[in-house]
C-alpha cells in the first residue's frame, strides 16, 4: 500500500546550515526537528531527508595518489593498470569513498599498483583518453557510459578496458577490485563476484595484502 511522503531538506530545515559537515561535532539539530517528524509519522507522513553534502565541488578531497592534471592518460610511466575514478560534484557516496575507504592501509595498498585517475561528470578539463584522443573529462565519462557515481573504470597496460565497478562498495570489497585487476585474474575469472567469493579457485587466491585490516 502507498504511503505519502513529505521531503524534508536537512539543512536549514532540520539542523542548522553549515558550509560543510565532516565530523559529528559540526552537527546541530534544531530543538522542534523530533517532535515535527514525530507529528508527522503521526499523521501517516514518512519523512524523508535530502542531503547535499558536496565535498568533491569544493575540493576537498585531493588524494596523493592521484594524476595531477592535466590527465594525459595514454602517456604513463612504469606499465602500470590504470584505474579512472568517475565521481560528480554532489554526491554522498562519493565523498565516502574518500573519506572511509581512502583512510585504509589494505585500500591504499592495492592503489599502489595502479595510475589513478580521477574526473568530474560534466567537468570540461582538458585530457587524453588511453586511447591517445584529445577530449574533456566531461566527454570522456559520457564515452564510457557512466551514469552512477563514483564508479571506477580499469584499463590494462595497453589502454584496454577490462573491468569497471559501477558503485561504491564496501572498503574491503573496493580493495579486492584493484587486485582482481592488478593480479590479472579477470582473465581467468571473468566474474568478480565468483572470485571474490571463491579466493583459491582460478587463480582467484587472496591476496595477502587485503586482509581485513582496520586504521
Amino acid at each position: 500500500m502507498s504511503r505519502p511522503a513529505v521531503f524534508l531538506d536537512r539543512d536549514g530545515t532540520i539542523i542548522e546550515e553549515r558550509s560543510y559537515i565532516d565530523r559529528l561535532g559540526l552537527l546541530s539539530v534544531f530543538p522542534w526537528t523530533g517532535d515535527a517528524l514525530r507529528l508527522l509519522n503521526r499523521a501517516g507522513y514518512a519523512a524523508v531527508v535530502i542531503s547535499n553534502q558536496s565535498g568533491i565541488a569544493r575540493g576537498m578531497f585531493d588524494e596523493p595518489f592521484l594524476m595531477r592534471p592535466p590527465l594525459d592518460l595514454a602517456k604513463r610511466k612504469g606499465g602500470r593498470p590504470l584505474a579512472v575514478l568517475v565521481e560528480s560534484a554532489d554526491c554522498d557516496a562519493c565523498d565516502e569513498m574518500h573519506r572511509e575507504a581512502f583512510g585504509r592501509r589494505d585500500v591504499l595498498r592495492a592503489l599502489e599498483r595502479f595510475d589513478v585517475a580521477r574526473i568530474v561528470l560534466g567537468s570540461s578539463a582538458p585530457l587524453t583518453s588511453p586511447s591517445g584522443n584529445a577530449t574533456t573529462a566531461g566527454a570522456f565519462a559520457r564515452e564510457l557510459g557512466v551514469a552512477y557515481t563514483p564508479a571506477v573504470v580499469f584499463f590494462d597496460a595497453s589502454g584496454r578496458e577490462v573491468f569497471r565497478i559501477g558503485a561504491y562498495l564496501r572498503p574491503f570489497h573496493f580493495a579486492s577490485s584493484f587486485a582482481y585487476v592488478a593480479d590479472g585474474a579477470y582473465r581467468d575469472e571473468p566474474s568478480f563476484q565468483r572470485c571474490s567469493s571463491q579466493w583459491r579457485s582460478r587463480g582467484c587466491a587472496r591476496p595477502p595484502a587485503l586482509r581485513e585490516t582496520r586504521r
